[in-house]
Formats: C-alpha cells, sequence, structure tokens
C-alpha cells in the first residue's frame, strides 16, 4: 500500500509550520463505533457523581475514541470551548500530540535499531557519544542509551532558555534564512548540547529528570541509522535529510492504512523534533495504538520484545497523582509512562490532555486529546487516567 508525503520538491517554500505530510493511502471516513459506554465515578469532594458526557465536558476532551481489540468501540469528538488547541483540530480533524511524540519516536526507534534484518541490534547499554554524529558534542561519556530512553542522561531541558530555541524556527528570521544553524534542528540540538546543566547525582543510577533533550537526542540517533539503512535512502528523495517523519511513514504508516493525513512539523532540513510537533486525527492515533497492543499482547517478534523491553524495563520516578477514588502511581520506561498496578497499563502523554493509553490485561486503547490550561494539567490528568481505566475494564468485561 502506498501512504506517501506530498511530493515537495527542492525549491519550494520550507517552512516549518507546513511542512512533511503523510498521506493517507485510502483517504474517506473514519469507521463509527456504535458501542456506548456507562462510566460513572466521583468527581468531587461532595460525592458529586459524573457521567461520560460530564467528564468530556468538564475536561474539555475534543475527542476520546475507544478501541476493544483491533475494533473501534467507542469514538466521541466535540469542539472545545474557547480559543483552544482542539477547534483547529476538529476542523481538519488534526490534533497535535505534544509529548506523545516521544511515545512514537520510541516506537520508531524500536523499528529501525532492533530489526535484525537491517542490521546487528543495538546493545542500549553503549555510550552515546560513540553513536552521535560528527559535530555533536556531548560532555558526559557515561551516558547510556538507556539514559536517554528512561529520561536518566541527567541533563537539564531548561523550558525557559532551551523551547525558545525550539520555537525560533517558526520565527521571520528563519523563514528568511532556513539554513542559518539557529534555524535547523541539529544545530540547535548541538548548541542546547554545548551548554546543557548536568546533575548527575550519586550511586550507579542517575536521577530522573523528564528532559526532552533526551528524546531529542533519541531522535538524532534515529536519523543516523536510517542514513545507512539502504532500503530507506533508495526511497528517500535527494533533496531531503534523512528524518523521523519519512522514517515513520515508511516503517509503519504506510503499512496502517491510515483514514486521514497526518504532519510532522519539520525544519528546512526535512528533520523534526523527536519530542513533540506530530498531527494526526484521532481514529489513526487509535489505529496506531492498536498495532501497539497487538504486538505487545501477541509478543510478535523484534518489536513485540522492544514494546515489552520498553514497558518491563521501567524505573522509579517518585511520581503519582489522587483525585478523589483514583490513586495512581507510574514509572518511566522506553518513552513510556508505565503505571505500577499492571490494570493501568502504560501510556503517552502530552501536556494539553493528549494520551495514547495502552491497556493489554484488557486489551483495550484509549485515546484522548483535549484542550487543558497548565494550571489544571496535574488534577485532569489524574482525572482522565482514572476515568480510562474504567472505560477499558467497563470494555474488557462487556466482552466476557
Amino acid at each position: 500500500m502506498g501512504a506517501l508525503f506530498d511530493n515537495v520538491s527542492a525549491d519550494e517554500a520550507r517552512d516549518w509550520k507546513h511542512r512533511n505530510w503523510l498521506e493517507a493511502t485510502e483517504p474517506g471516513a473514519t469507521p463509527r463505533p456504535v458501542q456506548s459506554l456507562d462510566v460513572v465515578y466521583r468527581c468531587s469532594f461532595f460525592g458529586a457523581r459524573c457521567d461520560l458526557d460530564k467528564f468530556l465536558e468538564r475536561n474539555e476532551v475534543c475527542a476520546l475514541f475507544v478501541v476493544d481489540r483491533a475494533n473501534p468501540y467507542f469514538h466521541a469528538e466535540r469542539p472545545a470551548h474557547g480559543d483552544g488547541r482542539c477547534q483547529r483540530g476538529v476542523e481538519r480533524e488534526l490534533y497535535g500530540l505534544a509529548s506523545t511524540t516521544k511515545s512514537i519516536t520510541s516506537l520508531l526507534f524500536g523499528r529501525v535499531f532492533m530489526d535484525p534484518a537491517l542490521g546487528a541490534p543495538l546493545d542500549i547499554s553503549s555510550p552515546v557519544v560513540d553513536l552521535l554524529p560528527a559535530g555533536v558534542t556531548y560532555s558526559d561519556p557515561a551516558v547510556t542509551v538507556r539514559d536517554l530512553l528512561q529520561m536518566s542522561s541527567a541533563m537539564e531541558w531548561n523550558d525557559g532558555r532551551d523551547k525558545p530555541r525550539i520555537k525560533a524556527l517558526e520565527s521571520e528570521a528563519c523563514n528568511r534564512n532556513p539554513q542559518g544553524t539557529d534555524c535547523t534542528l541539529r544545530g540547535i540540538t548541538i548548541e542546547i548540547l554545548e551548554d546543557a546543566d548536568f546533575d548527575p547525582g550519586s550511586g550507579e543510577r542517575r536521577p530522573f529528570n523528564y528532559s526532552g533533550l533526551d528524546s531529542q537526542l533519541l531522535g538524532v540517533l534515529v536519523e543516523e541509522r536510517l542514513s545507512i539503512i539502504p532500503e530507506f535512502m533508495e526511497m528517500l528523495p535527494d533533496h531531503e535529510s534523512p528524518n523521523l517523519a519519512r522514517g515513520f511513514d515508511h516503517f509503519f504508516w504506510r503499512e496502517l492504512g491510515p483514514r486521514k493525513r497526518a504532519r510532522w512539523k519539520a525544519d528546512y532540513d526535512y528533520r523534526s523534533p523527536a519530542h513533540c510537533c506530530f498531527r494526526m486525527s484521532a481514529g489513526d492515533m487509535a489505529l496506531i495504538g492498536a498495532h501497539i497492543l497487538n504486538l505487545y499482547t501477541a509478543d510478535r517478534g523484534f518489536m513485540g520484545g522492544w514494546l515489552r523491553a520498553s514497558v518491563n524495563n521501567s524505573r522509579d520516578t517518585g511520581r503519582g497523582c489522587g483525585f478523589r477514588d483514583f490513586d495512581l502511581r507510574y514509572r518511566y520506561g522506553f518513552q513510556w509512562w508505565v503505571f505500577e498496578d499492571p490494570k493501568d497499563g502504560f501510556t503517552g502523554w502530552g501536556t494539553g490532555g493528549q494520551f495514547l493509553h495502552i491497556f493489554p490485561e484488557q486489551e483495550v486503547v484509549v485515546v484522548q486529546f483535549a484542550k487543558w490550561a497548565p494550571s489544571m494539567i496535574d488534577d485532569r490528568r489524574c482525572e482522565a487516567l482514572g476515568v480510562h481505566r474504567l472505560i477499558a475494564d467497563q470494555v474488557a468485561a462487556a466482552r466476557s
């Protein structure tokens, strides 16, 4: 099946905001689930109960998609209030994944590094410095690939200093001179690495430190791997550098048969950030979730092994949350949040209320897109995670 990018020539305008589209195989409407959900939970200190409609309203959920094994089970999509992130999603049926993109990067990492047909599988205890391309410096040779996967590099991603550098890719200056060092992700990554703050801690285990820079470095490693895979380089247009979006398109997207287009922001060199900025429809996100669930539960081949390793090799974060009757504790795997209770599954999440929540024991996937204000994130995240568990349990019970 073909699910290729738009055929963008090298001479066309290439700005950060409108690049790297992935095409649908058979554009059309997402199959509509017909099941309903009767979820009720305590949502206030005073004992008030909320049903699913109330959950969607009070949490400003724009799209909720539930998959039972490989089958669409429930789908709700609604416009958001105000000028939030979801209007554009409803209008164009594409939603931003935010940091859920990290889990997509992990999926692609496993595909290109662990497939024996593409070369010897990578030993994740390898030092990162041995794998970085020429020109990328790294000030701590003890950091391993595993450290990057588990957010344990001890590098500080400084929001005030580093995020504006990434955001600057959208600036008028970069539109005028897109090839400038400060206008390419590779150039910015090198600069951030050179300025990175390190807090290695003590003992054998480095402290958990949730950092977009760890994910960004994983993306650099994936790009380097792609550059030595003959089958990939043969299909890569001459004017493009090896990039995550094209890699995901080649190794996953076209095989899954998506119904809508997707987009991953990119710079002049066609490189996309590994930690954010993927957009797709809720239905196609659910399609990816069903694929992950199938690989994991069937323990199929090297990708099944990679996903199980991604979950089973989780490390303690010291983090958790509570909301009314919900109490969750979570660890961190290979770019996935992993819950201590196996029935809570594992998930990728984004700061605005985006989730790709996999429940292997119940064989259910819950996809959510919302528009949360920063001040509400912690409470709403815990409420959403608890409701997802109720949904998964109910779907599994209805099947038996």
